[in-house]
């Protein structure tokens, strides 16, 4: 939403803005008297079983400590239609503030609305010691793809147990070149073989090659998309464990052998997880602090080496068919240990579904760019439908920007999840 406040007072007062999920305060800005100011703020998102409507505080400059006027705004306003609202000083009509308020998002689109949003290890070994909230992520971890590339346009392999054995499924696909420079995209049938049990398995993926950041460190080329299964396999209707067909998962498979070049020849490590949007971390403010006031929030975070890097959500409107405007509120830990919000900017290409996005610091105005693309809208072949299970993620990779030149440009790779 678009926040315009007039000053009418002798003083300057800060705008803060309450998150609709964490109830976190976040600092807006300030406004001096005399001087109209308008702010965009990415709180106005609808979600059904949450708060819908969004709390605005004025409060003195500059600490912020005192509150000066609350304001409820209702969040499911059309865009065009604005909300008024207006504060008097107690006893001097002529001494006031106003709030207009508009909705900021002009067009609805598949990018917009909340995405839980986490970034992984990409060499991460899941074993005794990985905490059971992230195993719960994971549908398949310990396979391979293993591709061939017979023409600049076709790919063939297998997938594989990481431990050997027999190929579990035959793959064969296509590869189309990426758009504007960026890296390959394929469609992959993979069907089942009787020699390991798996005679009429059939599994679907589309996907991307993710982007070659010139300036980042260690980084390895991955494979990331989405997976349908579509034909129900193991066990009967009524009884015994079954894998239904029509549902929907998220993957990241990672390039195995040096040297790490932008093929898709080669082995993949692959691991596929549950499009959960619950957070694994979520933030929880630190008692010692007040609720209304600042508060350094922590989350639930383990110590040592885990999957998740780091988590948050994604608020994303949409300007345009081909713009994005949002946050970015990472739970406060792992590699955002020092960062509370990021106001993002992005542009979307509609021809290939890709996206990216940069995200500032609010206050370190230190750069993250993301850059991936959404997957597939799936329609299961057998016309099987399962609600719920086909959920669209933002799928990529993600580096700290160039600029930073103190820091290490690490990159790794992210699933967001859509909420709601």
């Amino acid at each position: 939403m678009e926040i315009t406040i007039d000053n009418h007072t002798l003083s300057p007062v800060v705008l803060f803005s309450v998150d609709s999920m964490s109830k976190r305060e976040r600092k807006e800005g300030e406004v001096f008297p005399g001087s109209p100011k308008t702010f965009y703020v990415p709180n106005s998102f609808y979600v059904p079983g949450m708060l819908s409507d969004t709390e605005l505080r004025i409060k003195d400059y500059p600490d912020g400590l005192a509150t000066i006027h609350t304001v409820i705004a209702n969040t499911r306003a059309q865009p065009g239609v604005t909300q008024d609202f207006r504060w008097e000083e107690p006893g001097n009509r002529e001494r006031y503030i106003t709030l207009r308020i508009s909705e900021a998002q002009t067009v609805i689109s598949d990018y917009s609305g909340l995405w839980t949003w986490r970034i992984l290890d990409p060499t991460y070994v899941t074993g005794d010691k990985t905490r059971q909230k992230e195993r719960d992520l994971i549908l398949a971890d310990g396979f391979v793809f293993n591709f061939r590339t017979p023409t600049s346009t076709t790919l063939e392999g297998t997938f594989e147990s990481r431990d050997g054995g027999l190929p579990l499924l035959n793959l064969r696909g296509t590869v189309r070149p990426g758009v504007g420079g960026e890296p390959a995209s394929f469609d992959i049938v993979g069907t089942g073989r009787s020699d390991s049990g798996t005679a009429d398995w059939e599994y679907n993926y589309h996907g991307h090659l993710t982007r070659n950041w010139s300036h980042a460190v260690d980084q390895r080329p991955a494979l990331v998309g989405s997976v349908i299964r579509v034909k129900p396999h193991n066990g009967q209707p009524g009884g015994g464990w079954r894998s239904e067909a029509g549902t929907v998962y998220s993957f990241i498979a990672v390039k195995q052998q040096p040297p790490f070049t932008w093929e898709l020849s080669g082995s993949w490590a692959y691991r596929s997880y549950h499009n959960n949007p619950q957070q694994v971390y979520p933030p929880r403010a630190d008692p010692r602090y007040r609720r209304d006031g600042p508060s350094p929030d922590t989350a639930e975070w383990p110590s040592g080496k885990q999957l998740i890097l780091a988590e948050g959500v994604f608020k994303l409107e949409s300007p345009t068919h081909t713009t994005l405007q949002g946050a970015d509120e990472p739970s406060g830990t792992g590699i955002f240990q020092a960062v509370t919000f990021l106001d993002l900017k992005g542009t979307v290409r509609p021809e290939d579904a890709s996206f990216e996005i940069v995200g500032t610091g609010r206050q370190s105005r230190k750069e993250y760019h993301y850059q991936g693309h959404l997957t597939r809208k799936w329609t299961n072949p057998n016309g099987i439908d399962r609600p719920g299970d086909a959920a669209q993620a933002l799928v990529g990779s993600f580096v700290q920007s160039p600029n930073e030149r103190y820091l290490p440009a690490f990159c790794s790779h992210f699933i967001a999840v859509k909420q709601g």
